[in-house]
């Protein structure tokens, strides 16, 4: 268990690999939206 603070440089990196993941969901979510819009019509 760590009870200490969170350095600046851990919260950049959690951060940045949010941002990250956040971009891969968004990117598998239209590539879903897109593949579904197609069978459909």
């Amino acid at each position: 268990m760590m009870d200490a603070e969170p350095t600046p440089a851990m919260v950049a990196f959690y951060k940045r690999r949010t941002k990250e993941h956040i971009e891969r969901v968004r990117r598998c979510l239209a590539v879903m939206a897109d593949v579904t819009n197609t069978r459909m019509h």
